[in-house]
């Protein structure tokens, strides 16, 4: 049986799920942490005293916090924006995608 949880932290609610998976494990799922594992049903309350803090620690991971700086003539500019809205794709995104893979 699988139960839907909410954790609150700085004010705005996250969504966990456990669910048992056998006597001994239970399955985690919080997608604001990155987890979606088994766990030892006796580690359970520790992971859920620490779920604030992994969620916090997700987000500080995933903050975007620099920016890359390339000069392109209007032409080459107008190309990007088309390529990128054509594959559905903001600009960041698509150019990202291109360089990185």
């Amino acid at each position: 049986m699988e139960s839907i949880n909410y954790i609150l932290v700085n004010n705005k609610r996250f969504e966990y799920s456990l669910r048992k998976s056998s006597q001994e494990m239970t399955l985690v799922i919080c997608e604001a942490a990155k987890i979606h594992q088994e766990f030892l049903n006796e580690d359970i309350p520790n992971l859920l005293m620490d779920l604030a803090h992994l969620i916090l620690a997700e987000k500080e991971y995933q903050k975007k916090n620099t920016t890359l700086q390339i000069r392109l003539s209007v032409d080459e500019k107008r190309r990007v924006q088309s390529s990128a809205l054509l594959k559905g794709k903001t600009v960041s995104e698509f150019v990202k995608e291109k360089v990185l893979g």
